[in-house]
């Protein structure tokens, strides 16, 4: 009976401990469990989707590349525009407008064999933090935060 008091105890003290250092992490924990922290603040919703956004025109961007010689289009809406009765990608789903309602921008390297891909945020402005950071995609398939144009 005693041991099993003991064990009790025991079992009890390393449970309040776990506790009480999630407690003492929990700003942290609260950035690791809802994503990772993006200029001083935590990653939102429209911005997860702005990402995910500029990923599938990436990847459009990229077939279309491969049934053109490895060149990129001049304009991104040659992407969804209708061709001799047909799509010019196959996923005409491919989307227009940010998060934040603004057009994606896109530019085509001079050579013709990059691009970039980018959404002023949610002022709408260059530059920014949090949800305001620009972000951008270019052929090597990264997202990243421009903070500066």
């Amino acid at each position: 009976m005693e041991a099993r008091r003991g064990k009790r105890t025991a079992v009890l003290a390393a449970a309040a401990a776990v506790v009480l250092v999630l407690l003492a992490f929990s700003p942290w924990a609260a950035r690791w469990l809802v994503g990772r922290q993006v200029g001083g603040g935590l990653r939102s919703a429209p911005a997860a989707a702005a990402r995910s956004d500029l990923g599938d025109l990436a990847a459009a961007l990229e077939d279309w590349a491969v049934d053109h010689g490895g060149t990129f289009p001049l304009r991104l809406e040659e992407l969804v525009e209708l061709r001799d009765g047909e799509r010019a990608v196959v996923d005409a789903e491919l989307p227009r407008v940010d998060p934040w309602g603004a057009p994606y921008h896109y530019e085509r390297s001079s050579d013709r064999r990059g691009f970039r891909v980018w959404t002023l945020g949610a002022d709408g402005e260059p530059g920014g933090a949090g949800n305001d950071a620009d972000l951008e995609i270019g052929a090597d398939g990264r997202v990243v935060e421009s903070w500066t144009r």
